[in-house]
């Protein structure tokens, strides 16, 4: 027990560590080099019989086909023989948007109510919007409220409302080579691309349909 509490200790030891780490970090450069400026990599348990060594090189699962994040256990090799392991862990950083002001829910939201900020994302809660995200709204509006210096997600902001609660909305109907249009109530707000419910008086019925622009949408399905 003693002898194994010592081997642990040594196999800790700093210039094994960081030589293991650097050795991890040379190799997700070279297999995700797009993301490699946004990895850091931290050695959190050795075993094995490590050295530090130029040979050293680090193995991830062969079924790990996906940018490792987080812990992450690694084979470690040095010359052609398997030498020990080594439980990683990962950090992902980004550069998200964080609200620079209190936004208010179903507002509209500024490039200037937010700020870009990088900052570790490795177990973000969601998916997290990031500067090129906001180019993609032609005017944004919080879904919900959000404090001041709160990271957003990429559902915390959408479109302006294509068509609101009880407005009219006509739906083109296409089906086995028939095609018409009906006009029907909203039973849902939403906003371009967004499936909600239409009822239409004059057939009593309620459809999905997708909107594909303001007061306009598509057939879907009939419920």
């Amino acid at each position: 027990m003693l002898l194994a509490l010592a081997i642990s200790l040594l196999l800790a030891a700093p210039d094994a560590e960081q030589a293991v780490e650097h050795a991890a970090t040379v190799y997700l450069a070279a297999h995700y080099p797009a993301d490699a400026h946004r990895l850091t990599v931290e050695v959190r348990r050795m075993g094995g019989d490590v050295i530090d060594g130029a040979d050293l090189d680090v193995r991830f699962k062969a079924f790990a086909a996906e940018l490792p994040k987080g812990r992450t256990q690694v084979e470690v090799w040095q010359g052609r023989e398997k030498t020990g392991w080594a439980l990683l862990y990962v950090t992902h950083y980004d550069s998200v948007l964080v609200a620079g002001a209190t936004l208010k829910r179903d507002a509209p939201v500024d490039p200037a109510d937010v700020q870009v900020a990088w900052m570790d994302v490795t177990r973000f809660n969601g998916e997290p919007m990031r500067p090129a995200d906001l180019t993609n709204f032609a005017e944004a509006f919080a879904t919900r409220r959000i404090n001041a210096g709160r990271a957003l997600r990429r559902d915390d902001l959408r479109e302006a409302f294509a068509v609101d609660l009880g407005a009219t909305v006509v739906m083109r109907y296409e089906r086995n080579g028939f095609r018409f249009d009906l006009s029907g109530k909203a039973r849902q707000r939403g906003a371009v691309g967004d499936t909600i419910k239409l009822y239409v008086e004059d057939t009593d019925v309620t459809y999905r349909v997708r909107l594909t622009s303001p007061g306009r949408a598509v057939w879907l399905e009939t419920l």
